[in-house]
């Protein structure tokens, strides 16, 4: 008996967990407007690169602006599934210019914690008035030897800075130059975005 109530209590647990995720799932599919806060590299790993810090530093913010500069590619409103999105690259622009070069590169992979999530969207609190929910990419590795990037893909409430919505993808890199390597990672990301 003890163990039917056991596995009883467990499947009800679970059950409710499941609706949790589902309903917030829900919110971000049905959040329109959203606000595209971009690409925040702030807890990245460049793991088992060539180049050097400064230059992986000098890529960071130039893959944001290929964001908006290449919009019929990375068409975020078309990927999300969105009718309206505004674009705010200032903060991430602000933090990502703040990365000390030295703590982009590693040889071991970085794994990012939902507190670690969490610290980062708070920081995007009030980064605008236009809707109450923000979209960003935070990665958490760029991986030359697994040839992946690894990114969390975060809706937030612009209010308070708190998550409604995560789930970790992968994307491939590939082109030329060190920009358009992991740029294209991004893009098929997008490319391949499913709530």
């Amino acid at each position: 008996m003890k163990k039917y109530c056991l596995f009883l209590s467990l499947i009800i647990l679970s059950t409710i967990v499941s609706a949790q995720q589902d309903s917030k799932k829900s919110m971000a599919v049905a959040a329109d407007p959203v606000v595209w806060c971009g690409i925040d590299f702030t807890s990245a790993k460049f793991v088992n690169v060539q180049e050097t810090a400064e230059q992986v530093k000098g890529v960071l913010n130039p893959i944001n602006t290929l964001i908006i500069t290449e919009s019929k590619k990375y068409d975020v409103p078309k990927f999300f599934k969105k009718k309206q999105v505004f674009f705010e690259l200032s903060l991430v622009q602000e933090r990502n210019g703040k990365i000390e070069p030295d703590h982009l590169i590693s040889y071991n992979p970085n794994h990012l914690s939902y507190e670690d999530l969490q610290k980062v969207t708070t920081a995007y609190k009030g980064v605008s008035d236009k809707a109450e929910t923000g979209l960003i990419f935070i990665v958490e590795n760029c991986d030359k030897a697994s040839m992946s990037a690894s990114v969390y893909v975060c809706f937030f409430d612009i209010k308070t800075g708190d998550i409604i919505y995560y789930t970790r993808k992968e994307g491939k890199p590939k082109g030329f130059g060190l920009r358009n390597f992991w740029a294209y990672s991004f893009y098929s990301i997008m490319k391949s975005w499913k709530y």
